[in-house]
């Protein structure tokens, strides 16, 4: 993942960079978010 955040900006030039860096951000706070949530899911299921 911390390649595309480097990588992605050396290969998109101009205005680009900008909608490059909101997309790999949603995507980033993303997939925090669902991992954090489905690991909260599975805590919770074990315990029942």
């Amino acid at each position: 993942m911390s390649c595309m955040l480097n990588i992605g900006f050396l290969v998109v030039q101009g205005p680009e960079q900008n909608a490059l860096g909101n997309v790999l951000v949603v995507c980033l706070l993303g997939g925090i978010f669902s991992g954090v949530v489905l690991d909260w899911m599975w805590l919770i299921g074990k315990g029942w």
